[in-house]
């Protein structure tokens, strides 16, 4: 819940403290609260140099802090920013880097991120990716990925507000958005398994690589969560890789794109405008995933090929005593003895309906009579079948016809 004030004042700033007061003893029970903002980004605009100022506003911090506490010492406090960020963060239980990146060159991200982590490593870090502004997929994609790769504890994004701008007179459904299904895949398919290998610590390491740039290097690995195997292939230049990649793979796989690697994605890049969509790869000992583009990110996951099937075995005839002679005709009998009973001779017709004058012909009544008769033949018996169709309909007036 945001404490701070319309224009942005802190939450014991002398405009703010009375409603924050008020706001913290009335829902600190509430299971709602997940955590408690302070203020919106309270280093922007801060001269680090000028004493007084950052000496004014690292007060002002600290009282919002104190003023939570003191009240609700359950849920923690949050701030977001990106100016000044190793002094914000010393005054909140959590902090989000808003440090909004939306072209081709996200490294900013990995750089802020890794220091926060690094001076900071008891306070968890969020990333805040830009999503305003329609940014270029990869652009939000990678935000995700650094963060999460320099040791944020989550993700998350800023805002879809174009799409739900009232006070523009082209304001859409958020559905509508153009990087709207891609946003959806990355968050409801990739980025559960990017918390399962960086933040939940459910992954196992089969192997790994890393070229020790964290801005601008190479990173890839392969690990096991709850049965399924994953790939990540990420390159981080801003440059394609010198060369083709192949990742070395123990037996036989087939590789399969995951989420936005099965789709072509725009870029914001003027030498790279887009990055093509992966296909899958099947093969054994090395998985080739030819040259990666800049700031591309392959992913992929790996399942074993299936088992051959054996082949059919051939049906067996079925016994027959040799002494028993084999029938001429399937309805002729088997011995000579005239004690045998004759096989029935079948025959499936349709029998036809015919409608009653004034009703349509599926609800006519159709009656099927079979007549059988026995003709004697020299060798045995034939039966005939004789089918006699009666239709059965009354007139509109109710009669017989």
């Amino acid at each position: 819940m945001a404490l701070y004030s319309n224009n942005n004042l802190p939450a014991a700033h002398t405009e703010s403290i009375k409603r924050t007061v008020a706001a913290v003893s009335a829902f600190k029970d509430d299971p709602r609260i997940y955590a408690w903002a302070l203020v919106d980004e309270p280093m922007n605009g801060i001269d680090p140099s000028n004493r007084a100022d950052m000496n004014g506003a690292k007060q002002l911090l600290e009282d919002s802090y104190r003023a939570v506490r003191d009240i609700d010492d359950r849920h923690p406090t949050y701030i977001v920013d990106n100016s000044n960020v190793l002094e914000a963060v010393k005054y909140t239980d959590i902090f989000n880097l808003d440090n909004y990146s939306g072209g081709a060159n996200t490294s900013g991200i990995t750089t802020a991120i890794h220091n926060l982590t690094t001076k900071h490593p008891r306070i968890p870090i969020y990333e805040l990716a830009k999503a305003y502004d329609t940014p270029p997929i990869n652009a939000m994609r990678n935000s995700v990925y650094r963060a999460l790769e320099a040791g944020a504890s989550a993700a998350g994004f800023f805002s879809f507000s174009d799409a739900a701008d009232f006070s523009k007179a082209n304001h859409y459904p958020i559905y509508l958005h153009p990087v709207w299904d891609d946003f959806v895949a990355l968050n409801s398919i990739e980025i559960p398994i990017l918390y399962d290998l960086y933040v939940h610590d459910k992954a196992v390491i089969l192997n790994s690589y890393d070229s020790g740039d964290p801005e601008y290097g190479l990173v890839w690995k392969i690990w096991q969560v709850e049965g399924n195997t994953y790939l990540l292939a990420h390159n981080k230049s801003t440059a394609p890789t010198l060369a083709p990649l192949s990742i070395p793979y123990p037996g036989e796989y087939i590789a399969t794109p995951v989420g936005l690697s099965a789709r072509p994605l725009a870029t914001g890049g003027n030498d790279n405008p887009s990055i093509s969509a992966r296909t899958q790869l099947q093969g054994s000992d090395t998985i080739p995933l030819g040259v990666l583009a800049s700031e591309e990110i392959a992913l992929y996951q790996l399942t074993a090929p299936p088992a051959p099937q054996p082949p059919d075995e051939p049906k067996q005839p079925i016994d027959q005593d040799p002494a028993e002679p084999k029938p001429s005709h399937p309805d002729a009998p088997r011995d000579s003895d005239p004690t045998s009973t004759p096989p029935v001779a079948s025959a499936n017709f349709t029998a036809l309906s015919i409608p009653a004058t004034g009703r349509p012909a599926d609800t006519a009544h159709t009656t099927v009579v079979q007549v059988a008769y026995l003709i004697p033949v020299a060798m045995g018996f034939v039966v005939a079948g004789l089918y006699l169709v009666y239709s059965r309909g009354y007139s509109g007036r109710g009669g017989r016809k």
